[in-house]
C-alpha cells in the first residue's frame, strides 16, 4: 500500500435531472455532465459548485479545456466558454447529436447511463471541429470562430463515425458501406481510400501514420497515407498503447481472449478473457477483468513481456471499469455491485473504498492524479478527493 495515501472524500454533483455522460475537462478544473433534461452543465472539480448550464443534449470539451461543445436534438450545434458559460458561436449544421467525449491524457471517458458514438469532435489541437449531420454531409469548421472551412465531397453510404488523428492534420470517416476514408484536415481532400476493409474505424496510432480497422474475425492495421494494409491479427477490436509500442486485441463477446502484439505484429502475450483492459499514460503496463460475473479480480501486467505484476482482491463482483492514475502509482476499479476502489499499481494493496453510490460503471483519474469522476448506470455522478499526507499537512497549516 502506498503509505501516503490516507483515504477519499466525495463531492456528488447534485441535480435533479439524470446524468448520462460526464467527463473532466482536460486541465481537470471542471466537470462537464449532459442530462436527460436536454442540458449540458459545467462544474467546479474542486468544490461542486456549478459553473454553467448550457443549451445541449450532448457536450464535449476543447483539448484547452477553455471551450465546450454541444448539439442538440433541435439540430444546433453551440460552443461555449467554460469558464463563464457564454456563447462563443453557433455552427449552422443539423447534428444528429454527440455523445460525451473526454480529451484526457489518455483518451479516456466516463459513460453514465447511456451510450453512443461520437458525431462530432474537435481535433486535438483545438483549431478545428469537424461534424457529421443528419443528411451525411461532413463540414469541417473553425473552432475559434464557428466559421465553415469546407464541406466534404458526398460519400457513398452514412458516415458512421468521425475521428482526428493525434497530430490532428488529418481525419477518418467510416461509413455504413464500411469504406473508410482519410481526409486532409486543412482542405477537406482526400489522402487515402482503405478499399477492401470489412469492419470500422477503431483507432489511429500515436503517431498518426496508422489506421487500426476492425471486424469480428481480424483487426488490420494499415499505413494512413497510402492506404495499404501492413498486418492482419486476430480478433474483434484492438487499440494502441500511449507509447505506440503494443497493440491489444480481444476477440468476440463469446470468446474475448484478449491478446498483447509489438508493433511490427509479433505476439507477445495472451492474457485470458477479458471484460475490459486498459493502458498505462506511459504504455508499459495493461490492467484487465475477467468477464465472469461473480469474478472481482483485477490484474495488471508488463506490456513488453506479459508477465503479472500484481492482482487485484477485494471486489465481489464483476469489474466494468478501470484506469491508471497519471502517474501510473494507483488504479482505480469500478464494480456496479460492489462500488469503487483505489489500489497500488506496484504491488496490488488496497488505498481507498469510494462508498456510497451505487451502480457505479467507470471510473477517472482527474489530469492531476488528485480527484476521481464515477459514473453510474444509475445517473450519478461523483467527484471524489484523494487524501495523501501532503494534502493533509496543507490543510493543517
Amino acid at each position: 500500500m502506498d503509505p501516503r495515501q490516507r483515504g477519499a472524500h466525495s463531492r456528488n454533483q447534485e441535480q435533479e435531472s439524470k446524468v448520462n455522460n460526464a467527463a473532466f475537462t482536460p486541465d481537470g478544473q471542471r466537470l462537464v455532465t449532459d442530462s436527460s433534461d436536454k442540458a449540458a452543465r459545467v462544474w467546479n472539480a474542486s468544490n461542486g459548485q456549478l459553473i454553467a448550464k448550457l443549451n445541449g443534449n450532448y457536450a464535449v470539451s476543447s483539448p484547452d479545456g477553455q471551450r465546450i461543445l454541444t448539439t442538440s436534438d433541435d439540430k444546433t450545434a453551440l460552443v461555449w466558454d467554460a469558464t463563464s458559460g457564454q456563447l462563443i458561436s453557433k455552427l449552422q449544421v443539423p447534428a444528429k447529436g454527440l455523445p460525451l467525449a473526454e480529451f484526457s491524457l489518455d483518451g479516456h471517458r466516463s459513460n453514465g447511463a447511456s451510450h453512443g458514438r461520437p458525431l462530432a469532435e474537435f481535433s486535438p489541437d483545438g483549431m478545428r471541429l469537424v461534424t457529421e449531420s443528419a443528411d451525411g454531409t461532413v463540414r469541417i469548421w473553425n473552432a475559434a470562430n464557428g466559421q465553415l472551412i469546407t464541406n466534404l465531397p458526398s460519400q457513398k453510404g452514412v458516415v458512421n463515425n468521425v475521428a482526428f488523428a493525434p497530430d490532428s492534420q488529418c481525419f477518418v470517416t467510416s461509413n455504413s458501406d464500411r469504406t473508410l476514408l482519410v481526409w486532409n484536415a486543412a482542405n477537406g481532400q482526400i489522402i487515402a481510400n482503405l478499399k477492401g476493409q470489412i469492419g470500422t474505424f477503431s483507432a489511429f496510432s500515436p503517431d498518426s501514420q496508422h489506421v487500426v480497422t476492425n471486424d469480428d474475425k481480424v483487426v488490420r492495421i494499415w499505413n494512413a497515407a497510402k492506404g495499404q494494409v501492413i498486418a492482419n491479427l486476430p480478433g474483434r477490436d484492438a487499440v494502441f498503447s500511449p507509447d505506440g509500442q503494443h497493440i491489444i486485441t480481444r476477440g468476440p463477446p463469446f470468446s474475448p481472449l484478449l491478446q498483447v502484439f509489438a508493433a511490427s505484429g509479433e505476439l507477445i502475450a495472451k492474457l485470458g478473457s477479458v471484460n475490459y483492459f486498459g493502458f498505462s499514460l506511459d504504455g508499459q503496463r495493461i490492467v484487465t477483468a475477467r468477464t465472469a460475473i461473480n469474478d472481482g479480480t483485477g490484474y495488471i501486467w508488463n506490456a513488453s513481456n506479459g508477465q503479472l505484476i500484481a492482482e487485484l482482491h477485494g471486489h465481489t463482483s464483476a469489474i466494468m471499469g478501470a484506469a491508471f492514475s497519471p502517474d501510473g502509482r494507483r488504479v482505480v476499479t469500478a464494480s456496479p455491485l460492489d462500488n469503487a476502489r483505489v489500489w497500488s499499481a506496484l504491488d496490488g494493496q488496497l488505498v481507498a473504498r469510494l462508498e456510497g453510490q451505487h451502480g457505479i460503471r467507470d471510473a477517472v483519474f482527474s489530469r492531476d492524479g488528485q480527484r476521481i469522476l464515477t459514473t453510474s448506470n444509475l445517473g450519478t455522478a461523483r467527484i471524489w478527493k484523494i487524501f495523501t499526507i501532503d494534502n493533509v499537512a496543507a490543510i493543517l497549516n
